[in-house]
């Protein structure tokens, strides 16, 4: 019985380690993929949003709906990480986006919010 009892602990806890998928990586992988749906998926309520010297605050869904028609117009080719500095409450990434429309450096500041990594500041500048 308690062989049983190990054996199930074991199997649900590689299940919950397995699906375990680190929101650093799907925010790369969105932007890898030009995918703002799955980018907004970590956007805080409200984000600062910098295009191309042009910065301003908004919701999360005004943003999604900025970022998506910036990919629809700026068809994403890659996304390299160039650098993720880490601290207890927040997560600094900063990278080249290659689109057909030129190179954008993309820094991206998330921090802990409420038990969540969330996005707050977003930037593309070319």
């Amino acid at each position: 019985m308690k062989a049983m009892k190990k054996v199930l602990l074991i199997l649900c806890l590689h299940l919950a380690v397995a699906s375990f998928v680190s929101p650093v990586n799907e925010i790369v992988k969105a932007l890898n993929t030009g995918n703002a749906g799955q980018l907004s998926k970590y956007f805080d309520n409200y984000i600062e949003l910098t295009i191309d010297d042009r910065t301003a605050s908004y919701s999360k869904v005004q943003a999604e709906m900025i970022i998506r028609n910036f990919f629809n117009t700026h068809d994403v080719k890659s996304y390299t990480s160039l650098n993720i500095t880490t601290n207890t409450t927040r997560q600094y990434y900063l990278g080249t986006l290659l689109t057909n429309n030129g190179n954008y450096q993309v820094s991206v500041l998330v921090s802990q919010i409420g038990g969540k990594q969330l996005i707050q500041q977003l930037s593309f500048d070319k």
